[in-house]
């Protein structure tokens, strides 16, 4: 993908006067303490540990480790989106993009199923699709009820395509759904510990759907929760091929 100059802000971190640095500063500091923690009480007591105690210590720092990593990766996917990104058009098919999707998140394809127009062909930036919608069925995936697929579909219209992702659960209302696309926001501590990362993946949805001059949303219904991504459908003149 090319990088062009800094535009506007795709976030709207300055619509809702948020430090950005004193967040990212305050997220990072919760594992980076938990980490210290559990390293200066091996230091100090290790000897006096039994296996299973040091086992599970060592699974803790782990796990801290992976929240560390992602929210890394979050915080350099913003800086990358906040300094301008230019979409590179070609044709692509919805379904071979919902498969790279799948391998990208290493999800068990079971639980994932994809419907509606997979094989008509459309014009756009497939990797700049991809990482829209990764966040969306990543989320899915995450806080949906497991006994149930995330289903992933796309309808192509003359002049928008509209891909939605649909999980079972109602464990939020529509006024939450808004509100996880703003930075750093997730519905509840507890919901936050299941995920990784900074809580920004919602939010990166919404400025990699912007790049390509859709939108972004959600609700809940009467079948679940669903996020939906809206993008419109280019002239052949725009296909670079």
């Amino acid at each position: 993908m090319t990088e062009r100059p800094k535009g506007p802000s795709l976030l709207g971190m300055e619509d809702d006067g948020r430090d950005l640095f004193g967040l990212a500063a305050h997220k990072l500091n919760t594992p980076i303490a938990a980490l210290r923690g559990f390293i200066t009480t091996l230091i100090q007591r290790g000897e006096q540990l039994d296996a299973d105690t040091t086992k599970q210590f060592h699974g803790v720092m782990l796990a801290q480790t992976d929240k560390l990593q992602g929210m890394v990766r979050d915080f350099l996917a913003l800086a990358r989106v906040q300094g301008g990104i230019q979409p590179m058009i070609h044709t692509m098919r919805p379904r071979d993009l919902l498969i790279e999707l799948i391998d990208d998140l290493k999800a068990d394809s079971t639980r994932v199923k994809g419907s509606g127009d997979l094989d008509v062909k459309v014009a756009g930036d497939s990797e700049l699709v991809r990482m829209t919608l990764r966040p969306l069925v990543d989320n899915a995936l995450t806080y949906g009820p497991r006994s149930q697929p995330v289903v992933v579909s796309v309808r192509v219209g003359p002049e928008r395509v509209r891909w939605e992702v649909r999980d079972a659960g109602t464990r939020l209302s529509s006024e939450q759904v808004a509100q996880l696309f703003r930075p750093f926001t997730r519905a509840d501590s507890a919901v936050e510990r299941r995920g990784s990362g900074a809580g920004l993946g919602l939010t990166l949805a919404r400025a990699y759907a912007e790049a390509l001059q859709g939108q972004v949303g959600g609700q809940v219904d009467g079948d679940g929760t669903v996020f939906w991504v809206d993008l419109p459908v280019l002239k052949q003149d725009d296909i670079a091929g």
